[in-house]
């Protein structure tokens, strides 16, 4: 049995090598920090390849045959110059130590195309220098060294060097995903004068291209790539070819990076010649597919029968439920805003519309209290990105469709785009600040929805992503220190679209449930299954005692409860519980009703964030920060206005959670709640946190 670890078995081109691997007979195994995100047909094992010891552990465990180590960081456009391939570069030589002391045959790292002098032009026979210029280059090449080095030690190496990959699954920042969201969105798009030449390879071809190197006996360096310069003038020109529209691309809007060579191509020699291996899709075919892959996506939205009737099945389940989980009147006004924006915009614009009726506020001027505060917080820091997300977003850019909480659209005034831009800018400026494990580089906003437009250095910014990273901080804050489960589930009351959500399952192994009404319920569980498709799901239905769901339950990665059904969840079965501008919106009965659901079903710890003091107009009642506290066992480590929103409150509380066996009591079996194997066991940490979060960020 060939038994091969494959590292990056989630990423752009470690997803395209699994089914070549598994046609070939490989019996594939993979590491990862969120195993529900890796495809079907590998066996995913949780896991930090960051993590020396737990990575260790895993090698021996496999005892792999054969290595693909396709991980690494470049999730951020800065990836290039980033401090973080010194941090890969180490990690992955202590990979490829610990796979040849634990006796595996054949390794293959993938590279870049960095590796090589910026001019690049293959000649065949003729070997070409090795100059990087850039950190993500050269940390390449010293890895490849590396790679070369341990043939001397019984194990055969070879080195892929790829080229320039793209096709369903690149980042919807990359040149071709891109130009054809802007055409397809009718909206202008602004690149340079396109006379570079790059050697593109449709991903399904790179995948395959590293199946058969890894399987074959060739050693040493082998260019991934057609041997076959395109200039991408032409690409773009395919792209409209297929689509039309081409008067909204301007070539030459944008100038030609100095960083940019002019040619970099493949020599295909070893490629064809040795292992073998010829691309089998053209360019025109490799758009069509990318084309066809973008348009499915987006037609998802814009064609999906099932929201209606998901929509009713969430009424008919709240009509039938107790009176105390009968919306609120403002609750009745605010979900036939949104049916009416979700008619209107068939999906397809929902951040643009339904979103700012949630936490995603359009600021005003330069007097709302947002911007004086983010204002403040950026001069204290002094970053970048403001100003560059004025220059990335373009005045041509097309920011249709926008609906405001009152109704109107502030977009259509051009200086306000550039406001707008600075305050993103900003407010991505102040979730840096507060991001310990660089999720602002590593995240990417999902298209879906149509976020506005607004760009720094080539990533896609929001005002959502960046709130979103900044309470997933807070929440890990609270809980740095505490014996929680490897997987801890977390649960969200009330969560709009999924948007914290999202962030919480792409930055560290959990499980989440979501709680709410339609039609936020149906929007989140069908935005958060398009985006990652790959996650075991309890999708929303009626049920009548949690023993009818048990086994679903445990088994998913997500879940979408109705308000009512929560309360048929076992007490202690969620870890962290997190409420996000939600309960103020709740009459006050309601209001103690969930909190003590929320205090009985939830171990660890609890966070708030909610208006200071709200009038509520349509039910006549004040809601104010007393409303949201906890009695009981529940101890307040954090209470503080927030940080930009300053008329919110952020409120934490933990409790000491001792298991049932501890207390005498029957045992809970991890079948029922979960893994209880703690990831550290460091006592009471919440004092140690306390001081720092009870005061206000800066």
């Amino acid at each position: 049995m060939k038994r091969i670890l494959l590292t990056g078995a989630s990423g752009f081109i470690g997803r395209a090598c699994v089914r070549p691997l598994l046609d070939r007979g490989f019996e594939i195994h993979s590491i990862s920090r969120v195993p529900a995100n890796v495809p079907p047909g590998v066996t995913a094992h949780h896991g930090d390849l960051l993590d020396r010891q737990s990575m260790r552990r895993l090698v021996a465990t496999v005892a792999p045959s054969h290595l693909l180590h396709a991980a690494w960081d470049v999730s951020d456009s800065g990836y290039w110059t980033s401090s973080g391939n010194l941090v890969w570069l180490s990690a992955s030589i202590d990979l490829l130590e610990a796979f040849v002391a634990g006796g595996g045959h054949r390794a293959v790292g993938v590279g870049t195309c960095a590796e090589y002098e910026w001019e690049h032009i293959p000649a065949p026979g003729v070997s070409t220098q090795n100059a990087p210029l850039t950190p993500y280059g050269g940390a390449k090449l010293a890895l490849s060294d590396a790679f070369l080095a341990v043939r001397g030690m019984g194990v055969e190496t070879a080195w892929g060097r790829v080229f320039y990959p793209y096709g369903p699954g690149e980042r919807a920042t990359k040149l071709l995903s891109a130009t054809i969201n802007a055409l397809l969105d009718d909206r202008d798009f602004d690149c340079s004068d396109g006379t570079q030449i790059r050697d593109f390879m449709h991903v399904n071809d790179v995948g395959a291209a590293l199946a058969q190197l890894i399987d074959s006996n060739v050693t040493g360096a082998v260019d991934i790539g057609t041997g076959q310069g395109t200039p991408l003038r032409s690409v773009v020109e395919e792209v409209i070819k297929q689509l039309g529209h081409g008067e909204l691309v301007h070539f030459g809007a944008l100038p030609n990076r100095d960083t940019e060579p002019p040619t970099l191509v493949a020599n295909p020699r070893r490629l064809t010649e040795e292992v073998c291996f010829a691309p089998t899709i053209d360019v025109p075919e490799g758009i069509a597919d990318l084309v066809t892959n973008i348009r499915a996506a987006r037609c998802s939205v814009t064609n999906n029968a099932d929201m209606p009737a998901l929509i009713a099945a969430i009424d008919a389940e709240i009509a039938q439920a107790a009176p105390i989980y009968q919306p609120s009147q403002f609750w009745v006004m605010l979900q036939d805003r949104n049916r009416s924006q979700l008619e209107q915009s068939a999906m397809l614009r929902f951040k643009r519309t339904i979103n700012n009726n949630y936490f995603n506020w359009l600021p005003s001027d330069f007097n709302d209290n947002q911007v004086r505060n983010l204002v403040r917080s950026w001069l204290g820091h002094g970053g970048h990105l403001p100003l560059a997300a004025v220059a990335g977003s373009s005045a041509r850019v097309h920011w249709a469709g926008v609906e405001s909480y009152n109704g109107d659209s502030p977009f259509v005034d051009e200086q306000y785009c550039w406001f707008y831009a600075m305050f993103v800018g900003m407010l991505w400026d102040f979730a840096a600040s507060h991001d310990p494990i660089r999720l602002c580089e590593r995240i990417e906003e999902p298209i879906l929805g149509a976020p506005l437009p607004v760009y720094a250095d080539g990533k896609l910014l929001t005002q959502d992503l960046a709130n979103s990273i900044y309470e997933w901080s807070r929440v890990r804050q609270m809980v740095h220190g505490r014996a929680l489960p490897d997987r801890p589930r977390v649960m969200e009351l009330g969560a709009g679209y999924g948007r914290l959500a999202y962030v919480f399952v792409k930055a560290e192994p959990c499980r989440y449930v979501i709680v709410d009404i339609a039609p936020a319920l149906a929007i989140a569980q069908w935005y958060l299954t398009e985006t990652m498709p790959d996650l075991t799901v309890f999708r929303f239905r009626h049920f009548d005692a949690y023993e009818d769901i048990a086994s679903e339950f445990e088994a998913a990665d997500i879940c979408f409860l109705s308000a009512n059904q929560l309360e048929l969840l076992p007490d202690n079965v969620i870890d962290i519980t997190v409420s996000i501008s939600t309960l103020h919106e709740m009459r006050h009965d309601q209001i103690e009703h969930f909190k003590r659901l929320i205090a009985d079903k939830t171990r660890f710890a609890i966070y708030f964030k909610q208006w200071s003091r709200w009038r509520n107009p349509l039910d006549d009642i004040v809601v104010q920060r007393e409303d949201y506290l906890l009695d009981g066992d529940w101890r307040l480590i954090l209470d503080t206005p927030h940080a930009v929103q300053d008329a919110f409150v952020e409120l934490g509380f933990v409790r000491d959670y001792v298991p049932p066996a501890a207390r005498g009591e029957e045992p809970v079996t991890a079948d029922q709640y979960g893994d209880e194997t703690p990831l550290r066991d460091s006592g009471d940490a919440s004092a140690d946190v306390a001081a720092e979060l009870l005061a206000p960020a800066s």
